[in-house]
């Protein structure tokens, strides 16, 4: 249940910045760099806990993993939705708001890609195991 609360959160989070209700103003170069560097430590940070939740994740709640894989593309629609903003409408997103996309989408991808199927290889792996004994 925590993955789909930690995917729903960071799609959130994300959204916040595509409809620009998070929008950092920075005054100088450095200030834009650090504002970038807290939303790259965000991504990592998700995507870290991600990665823990996976290997965490126990092989008796089947529904839980199926669950958690379902939530886990809402910060990928987000992404979606980001691309059909960028590419039709006539309000094109800042710098910021396209290399948040682009961190969220990395962070977001791994988690969907490389830690479902973690999970779903440690839940396949110990329901065999269980079967054997």
């Amino acid at each position: 249940m925590f993955r789909g609360l930690l995917s729903a959160a960071f799609a959130a989070a994300l959204l916040a910045v595509v409809l620009g209700r998070y929008a950092p103003q920075a005054a100088t170069v450095e200030q834009a760099m650090w504002n970038v560097m807290t939303l790259g430590l965000v991504a990592l940070g998700y995507t870290a806990l991600q990665g823990i939740n996976a290997i965490r994740q126990s092989a008796n709640r089947e529904q839980g993993v199926f669950l958690g894989l379902v939530l886990s593309f809402l910060p990928l629609l987000v992404v979606a939705y980001a691309v059909a903003v960028w590419q039709y409408s006539p309000n094109k997103l800042t710098t910021y708001q396209t290399i948040a996309m682009i961190l969220g989408g990395a962070a977001a991808a791994v988690d969907v890609f490389l830690f479902s199927w973690l999970t779903f290889r440690t839940s396949r792996g110990l329901t065999l195991k269980e079967r054997r004994a």
